[in-house]
């Protein structure tokens, strides 16, 4: 059993507490967040991101992942990562046993897929990406790093998104399509087409709005 520091206090890190909870592989040390929050479905409140120095110092080999969701971007979890990493922090991939993970993939450092999420086969996740649940990654497909793919969309088989992109829920990426780094994916979108700038884009034919 392997110790793990999860890293923030939100709705997502609820959702990884929960996932490594009934997981035998993992112990959790606890968890760190700017506000201290009490407990966590039971897990103890370690402070804030200056605890993470002795915490790396004390545990030596620790690993963590960052338990903060895609908030307004993706700067927030990319700052945390990188600090983290600075310090020591190991970020193993964190896969649900009810994630499907197809042969000749790859999953980047601290990605986590949650229930239900699908990566099939020759698809490649970049670093500290989330797959959240029943969310789709089709064959040859490529994600980039800090890429958020909300519940129930799809990524189609050699479709490709750049790093820091959210991938609205139930929205979809068409077969072949590419989207540059930085765009949001508004929910139930159908992307059917190229996107090259980074930006806001909804609807069906997905088209920028912000």
């Amino acid at each position: 059993m392997r110790r793990i520091l999860v890293l923030g206090g939100g709705g997502h890190a609820k959702v990884v507490i929960g996932l490594l909870k009934r997981d035998a592989r993992w112990s959790i040390l606890g968890y760190t967040d700017p506000v201290g929050r009490g407990g966590i479905l039971g897990v103890g409140y370690l402070g804030d991101d200056s605890a993470l120095g002795s915490l790396a110092a004390r545990y030596k080999g620790l690993g963590a992942v960052v338990g903060v969701g895609h908030v307004k971007s993706s700067e927030i979890r990319r700052r945390i990562a990188q600090h983290a990493e600075g310090l020591g922090l190991l970020f193993p991939c964190i896969l649900s046993p009810n994630a499907v993970v197809g042969e000749e993939t790859s999953l980047g450092d601290g990605t986590v897929a949650l229930d239900g999420a699908l990566v099939n086969v020759g698809a490649a996740i970049g670093r500290h990406c989330i797959l959240n649940s029943h969310c789709v990654v089709e064959h040859d497909a490529s994600v980039g790093d800090f890429v958020h793919i909300c519940p129930g969309a799809v990524l189609s088989g050699g479709a490709s998104v750049g790093d820091d992109v959210l991938v609205g829920a139930g929205s979809c990426i068409v077969q072949g399509v590419n989207v540059c780094g930085g765009a949001v994916i508004g929910a139930g979108s159908v992307v059917a087409a190229d996107i090259s700038e980074p930006g806001v884009y909804a609807g069906n034919p997905a088209r920028r709005i912000a």
